[in-house]
């Protein structure tokens, strides 16, 4: 592994954890960063799950996931 490699993981893992990007309660929102991206790109027209998950780079097991419990939050907040 070359030493400005190693210099840029750290920085990205000092970065991530600075913002609290891997924390379930990411900018106050109460939900994950991976949640909270896809809202984003689902935005509020919507997408199809293909197009975000090409454009994410989610595979699918991920994004079922991801979809499923931002839908059971709705359910319980409806």
């Amino acid at each position: 592994m070359d030493h400005q490699g190693s210099r840029l993981r750290s920085f990205n893992r000092t970065v991530t954890r600075r913002i609290g990007a891997l924390e379930d309660d990411f900018m106050g929102r109460h939900r994950p960063l991976g949640e909270s991206r896809l809202l984003f790109e689902i935005g509020p027209a919507g997408a199809r799950v293909q197009r975000l998950r090409t454009r994410l780079g989610l595979d699918s097991g991920y994004a079922s996931r991801m979809l499923q419990s931002l839908e059971a939050e709705g359910r319980a907040i409806a």
